[in-house]
């Protein structure tokens, strides 16, 4: 008799799990943000911004992140981290983490996971309010 159990799904990027994505960012080059390995992965707008450089600020925002994490208590969400940087790329180090992006108004916070590696944070924090175009409202009666 077969058991019942759910399987667990394994989320897989590029065919590459978060624990082998973790060991390639932080592999060989340890003073580079992102790897060449990782960077490889990637797509290819954001492979060339890997190989024009990266800026130190974004190193220390990670290290505020993986800060955030480790503080936190087993089974609770860590504090936000608060950044204007919308032009992060999403980097394995940042999952579990929760971001607070500006929009231009305020702060939007994303909690980072494991579909977001290879993407900006400004994808996840939206600067404009979408119109719905519909019915009018109640004031839609004027003019009798």
């Amino acid at each position: 008799m077969a058991d019942n159990k759910k399987s667990i799904k394994k989320f897989t990027f590029r065919g590459k799990g978060l624990e082998e994505l973790t060991a390639l960012a932080s592999g060989s080059n340890s003073e580079k943000l992102i790897s060449d390995e990782l960077a490889a992965l990637f797509d290819a707008k954001t492979r060339r911004r890997v190989k024009r450089g990266i800026s130190e600020k974004y190193a220390k925002f990670v290290n505020k992140v993986r800060r955030s994490k480790e503080k936190c208590p087993a089974g609770e969400k860590p504090v936000p981290v608060k950044t204007h940087y919308r032009s992060m790329i999403v980097i394995p180090e940042l999952v579990g983490g929760i971001v607070g992006v500006y929009n231009g108004k305020e702060f939007v916070n994303v909690e980072v996971k494991f579909d977001m590696i290879g993407k900006y944070l400004a994808e996840f924090a939206m600067t404009y309010k979408p119109t719905t175009h519909g019915k009018t409202g109640a004031a839609g009666g004027k003019g009798k």
